[in-house]
């Protein structure tokens, strides 16, 4: 894929929450990339381990895809759209910081909704058992920069200092006022900072 995108040269990538997540999966899977290719890593509220056992359990999505298959799609579909508006509400409080914008509320309630349940119900144990510190190990040597709300309820600030501690050149940074959705709450604090990782990075 990267090589489709950008045949030649150095590359800066960058993931938010389990996109984060992939880049480590690519370092642990392809070590040459980082050698050939990856001049940078940047993680946008990406976990240094499980978290908030109780912000996205497995047994949630689960239970909803078991009362589906009893049930019928039909009703369990009326009962989610009658809950709808309160589900907006806590996934603004989940997911976003102290003065989101509406229409990002909006949009974050509607991929949510879209990917619900059934990728909900895989989140925890994919993150169980997943390897993060053998996947940094591999990225020691390459520049990394963690940011992280410090309204984000999924992901703790030491999560950001966790991953920036894993290598040898990393830096976090918390960001007031936002919470997970860094990519749409915090554009003009995010955008900066992975301007200035992609030039340091090609100093190197």
């Amino acid at each position: 894929m990267i090589d489709g995108a950008v045949p030649n040269g150095r590359v800066v990538l960058c993931g938010h929450g389990m996109g984060g997540l992939t880049l480590m999966a690519l370092t642990a899977r392809h070590p040459a990339l980082f050698t050939e290719r990856v001049a940078g890593l940047a993680f946008l509220s990406t976990a240094a381990g499980w978290v908030m056992e109780a912000a996205l359990p497995s047994s949630v999505g689960k239970l909803v895809q078991d009362l589906r298959a009893i049930l019928g799609a039909k009703i369990i579909d009326r009962v989610s759209q009658r809950i709808d508006k309160a589900k907006t509400i806590g996934l603004r409080w989940l997911l976003l910081g102290e003065d989101p914008d509406p229409d990002d509320v909006r949009l974050v309630a509607e991929m949510v909704a879209a990917h619900w349940p059934d990728t909900v119900a895989l989140f925890k144990p994919a993150l169980d058992r997943y390897d993060r510190q053998a996947a940094l190990t591999v990225a020691a040597d390459t520049p990394v920069v963690a940011m992280v709300g410090d309204r984000d309820r999924l992901v703790p600030e030491s999560h950001a200092e966790a991953l920036a501690g894993a290598v040898q050149d990393g830096t976090s940074v918390v960001l007031p006022g936002l919470g997970h959705m860094l990519p749409l709450e915090g554009v003009a604090q995010v955008l900066p900072r992975l301007v200035g990782l992609v030039h340091a990075a090609s100093r190197r």
